[in-house]
């Protein structure tokens, strides 16, 4: 992919699931994603710090459950449906 001009927002949506023509479904891809906390695009050098994650817990594609990790300052919180609580940052890595 090439960005003519760099946002001052990047949001970078990671598709997990696929359709499976033979099964005539979606199915959830379950390989692990690591990714950085903070991200340099070339060549400009433009830096960008990582602010939230939304996660799927589940194993299915239409079963399951979202969580999202957001930084808040020099933290990261935990939103869990109505449960919000600090993590440390190597949960939200794992």
């Amino acid at each position: 992919m090439r960005l003519q001009k760099l946002p001052k927002i990047l949001l970078i949506h990671l598709k997990r699931f696929k359709f499976v023509e033979e099964a005539n479904r979606y199915v959830k891809l379950c390989h692990r994603v690591v990714f950085p906390l903070e991200l340099r695009i070339p060549p400009s050098e433009a830096m960008y710090s990582l602010l939230a994650v939304v996660l799927h817990h589940g194993g299915t594609a239409t079963a399951g459950h979202y969580v999202c990790f957001i930084r808040s300052k020099d933290r990261w919180l935990l939103f869990d449906d109505d449960n919000v609580r600090p993590v440390e940052v190597d949960v939200m890595l794992q």
